[in-house]
């Protein structure tokens, strides 16, 4: 069984009461989102779309639309008003390619008692219009399911663990809803799902109303500033939470967790990652890491590790162990044992820091992650 703390051996110097954390949190705001794919009646440019929708004082009010091409890359048209910066879609499979404002007149994307009202058009890049109107008629009760979103599955180059999780998401039904994809006057087909959901034949249109968007451990260039204990064994830094122990003296991260309004999200480590500028040359620490939000969407898994050679740490973080859901639905079941990439895409993400310890001020640290045997 695994400690929640380290030994008091891996010290060499004493605490001064201050600790330093190598990881980080980024929330990305957003109201609800819907996303379709045409692969199977491909356009000459574009293969999937998604509809996303902010009201927030971060990104702004309105639509914007990515668009997946078939290069790999991602075209994002976006009303007046929203503010991105082109990093924000670093996550998209190999990236950004052009960033468009579009009035997008009249562009809706609503929630009603018969399910989804879409509606937008728009001119591409190229002067081609393209319009999409996805109109629900549904009599049934909606049965939503939460997910880890697989976002991250088609990132080429990740700058972070996209822990996307998708409550109330929902598939839309074939049977009565209105569909009409065009793109400079042909009409596309919408792709579909071969399998049954909840007893209903359904297209492959899966929508959220409630997205809870983490990014874990955004990489770059840094430098790390103190961290004060200002409660009983706990640090509040903006939107993070740390939970510490107390190992003779030195503080160490137990977990660390961000939340919103309705949900929250919790790295857990075991042990607890030790106090890194008073670790001696030579020292090494291996652990767990489990990184869950509520019940209902599962837990993520996995390895880290850190050592110190003089004035530098190397580190290691390695989900490993990919994201188990928690779904009592058995079509969703179903659909997770026929797509093993739903469950599988954490495994191949791996992330290293090395960090420079500097007695006369702080520590910077130099980080990336990089796809394990990816492409």
């Amino acid at each position: 069984m695994i400690s929640d703390n380290n030994p008091s051996s891996i010290y060499g110097t004493q605490s001064n009461g201050i600790i330093y954390s190598p990881f980080n949190f980024k929330l990305e705001p957003m109201e609800r989102l819907i996303i379709f794919g045409i692969e199977n009646d491909p356009d000459e440019i574009y293969t999937t779309f998604e509809s996303q929708i902010f009201d927030d004082n971060i990104y702004g009010k309105g639509m914007r639309i990515l668009a997946t091409r078939n290069d790999g890359y991602v075209d994002v048209y976006y009303q007046p008003g929203l503010i991105f910066n082109s990093n924000d879609f670093n996550q998209v499979g190999k990236g950004l390619r052009d960033l468009i404002e579009r009035p997008m007149k009249n562009a809706r994307y609503e929630i009603t008692s018969e399910g989804v009202d879409l509606f937008y058009t728009f001119e591409d890049k190229i002067g081609r219009q393209i319009e999409i109107k996805i109109k629900e008629n549904n009599k049934k009760t909606p049965k939503p399911f939460n997910i880890l979103a697989p976002l991250g599955a088609g990132t080429y180059k990740p700058d972070a663990l996209p822990l996307f999780m998708l409550y109330d998401i929902d598939f839309i039904r074939r049977t009565g809803t209105e569909i009409q994809i065009t793109i400079a006057g042909r009409e596309h087909k919408v792709d579909k799902i071969p399998l049954l959901v909840d007893g209903s034949k359904i297209y492959y249109i899966r929508y959220s109303i409630d997205p809870f968007l983490v990014k874990w451990n955004v990489a770059g260039l840094e430098t790390l500033y103190p961290l004060e204990l200002s409660g009983k064994l706990q640090i509040q830094d903006k939107d993070t939470t740390y939970d510490l122990i107390d190992n003779k003296g030195h503080y160490e991260i137990k977990q660390m967790s961000i939340a919103n309004e309705k949900h929250s999200l919790t790295v857990y480590f075991k042990p607890a990652v030790p106090d890194i500028v008073c670790i001696h040359d030579g020292a090494s620490v291996k652990g767990k890491i489990t990184i869950a939000s509520e019940k209902t969407t599962g837990t993520v898994s996995g390895e880290y590790e850190l050592s110190r050679y003089g004035s530098k740490i190397k580190m290691k973080v390695h989900p490993n162990g990919g994201w188990k859901p928690n779904e009592p639905k058995w079509s969703m079941k179903l659909l997770y044992a026929a797509i093993p990439m739903f469950k599988n895409w954490t495994k191949t993400y791996i992330w290293t820091a090395e960090i420079e310890l500097n007695e006369k001020g702080q520590p910077t640290m130099n980080s990336e992650w990089k796809r394990k045997d990816y492409r």
